[in-house]
């Protein structure tokens, strides 16, 4: 799923499990009050709130907090997104959620998203014969 920076109308922008949160991720390794978006006087920040299971931004776990950036990969737990930018009310794209099945297929999930926005992929093309 794409994160839409406009949707960061409040500050802070809280992540978590509870039905009170603002991106409310109904999965259970996200903790209750897992991290929150903050705009300080630099931009934006991620600030993991001590998760059991971790806040990485584009493969690193944060320790504390982390600036957050357009194209920027956010990993809440196991359940990942992609921050894009967006205009409230423009009818912005909604992607499918990308969701990785362990913490450590994080750095693969990233790796594999630079490779495809790097174009470093070419495709090779091979008859098929049927005798």
């Amino acid at each position: 799923m794409t994160l839409l920076s406009s949707a960061w109308t409040v500050t802070p922008f809280g992540v978590g499990r509870r039905p009170e949160s603002d991106l409310e991720l109904a999965q259970g390794d996200v903790s209750g009050r897992h991290a929150e978006f903050r705009y300080e006087s630099d931009g934006w920040i991620v600030v993991d709130h001590q998760s059991r299971n971790g806040t990485f931004v584009n493969g690193q776990r944060i320790a504390d907090r982390s600036p957050v950036r357009i194209g920027d990969v956010i990993h809440f737990a196991t359940r990942g997104y992609e921050v894009v930018p967006g205009a409230a009310g423009s009818g912005e794209r909604m992607d499918p959620t990308v969701h990785t099945e362990s913490i450590s297929d994080v750095q693969g999930l990233v790796d594999l998203l630079h490779v495809i926005k790097d174009q470093r992929t070419f495709p090779h093309f091979q008859p098929v014969v049927d005798l």
